[in-house]
């Protein structure tokens, strides 16, 4: 639950209420000495307390706008990007990443695609186990799965940065609200304009303009992995780091009247929202940064993603294949006998293999479809 949750901010803020009501009631009692030394009070008229009942309520949605957006609003983005960021592991978060790092969590079922790797190298040869080993299989494990899930984090971050923003923002409020209380009440103590308090209005999260620019700011050269990760390590400073800092701006909230203090009221809450906006735009700009740079590899021309990026591995020509012939080259063949249906211990090429112990194939493919069993298994119909 975020801290300060509505109900504090709500408490804080009726307090606040209370007191400047009852000090506006007070300056707006008429009292006078006549020549006779009798002392006179002339009530506030109806107007007049219309007019403070009006006014208070104008201040209390002013700290209603406060309450959204909800820092709570972001648990579900949190968790499903530290899902996705741990079933796909990430890269370390350094401002030093190279090709050689390793992948830190993910899923264990990953690891197969390394034993199937290991698989196709051993038991196959030609157009087929180049395409599927260098081509694609490679790249994709682990360096595009953990950069994917590098880019999860990098989301994530930047969610929980943003829900920061507006704890903050809320914090803010609720020591306005109490704060003024102490305003309205010093007025006609003579002391009533030399009040103030210390907010975090001006400063905001320490660091947070460099961490979230990062590296995206001017482009990304090298992986993306290596802009991920730094622009991972920097952002966790911010999210790891004080959360208020130390070089807080005095803010003038005391006044002489109760609507000098009001007018303080809204102008403070006017500093911490600039802040908040300040933020947000620091943050989205990241994230436009990120954009600019992921997009193209996600969403590009076919030809570009034919090639294959730090994200998305290179598409397999073998694929569109259509004529089984094309993978024949170089390609040891098991399967087909005189009447085309195969069977057990069966074979065509030049020379079988020390180890042919005979496979048993599957019924031929239907519509010129490729079958692949056993060892490979290359069998058309």
């Amino acid at each position: 639950m975020t801290d300060p949750d509505d109900e504090a901010i709500r408490d804080a803020v009726e307090k606040m209420l209370k007191a400047a009501k009852e000090k506006a009631l007070d300056e707006a009692t008429d009292s006078w000495i006549d020549g006779n030394g009798q002392g006179h009070h002339e009530t506030p008229s109806d107007e007049t307390k219309q007019r403070i009942d009006e006014e208070m309520e104008s201040l209390r949605k002013r700290f209603e706008d406060v309450l959204t957006p909800h820092p709570d609003d972001f648990d579900s983005v949190i968790g499903t990007t530290k899902r996705v960021e741990g079933a796909l592991g990430v890269f370390a978060a350094s401002k030093d990443l190279d090709e050689n790092s390793d992948r830190i969590g993910g899923d264990a079922d990953f690891g197969l695609i390394d034993t199937a790797k290991g698989e196709i190298q051993n038991d196959w040869d030609g157009r087929l186990r180049n395409e599927l080993v260098d081509n694609y299989l490679t790249p994709l494990y682990p360096n595009i799965i953990a950069t994917q899930g590098s880019l999860a984090r990098y989301l994530r971050q930047h969610a929980e940065i943003m829900q920061m923003i507006y704890v903050r923002r809320r914090r803010d409020a609720k020591k306005i609200a109490e704060d003024a209380v102490a305003a309205f009440e010093a007025i006609n103590d003579s002391k009533g304009s030399d009040l103030k308090i210390l907010l975090s209005v001006i400063s905001g999260l320490i660091g947070l303009g460099a961490a979230v620019a990062g590296p995206f700011a001017s482009g990304v050269a090298g992986p993306l992995a290596i802009g991920l990760s730094s622009a991972a390590w920097s952002a966790g400073n911010v999210i790891g780091g004080n959360f208020i800092p130390d070089d807080k701006k005095d803010v003038p909230l005391g006044a002489d009247t109760v609507h000098g203090v009001v007018d303080n009221v809204y102008k403070a809450l006017d500093e911490s929202d600039k802040t908040m906006q300040d933020e947000e735009d620091e943050v989205l700009t990241s994230l436009q940064n990120v954009e600019q740079v992921v997009y193209p590899l996600v969403m590009g021309s076919n030809a570009e993603l034919d090639k294959g990026n730090d994200l998305v591995p290179m598409r397999p020509e073998i694929l569109d294949v259509s004529d089984p012939e094309e993978l024949r080259d170089g390609i040891t063949v098991y399967g087909g006998s005189d009447d085309d249906r195969g069977g057990r211990g069966s074979y065509t090429g030049d020379d079988p293999p020390d180890d042919w112990d005979g496979a048993v194939f599957d019924p031929p493919g239907e519509n010129g479809s490729v079958m692949l069993t056993g060892r490979l298994g290359v069998r058309r119909p």
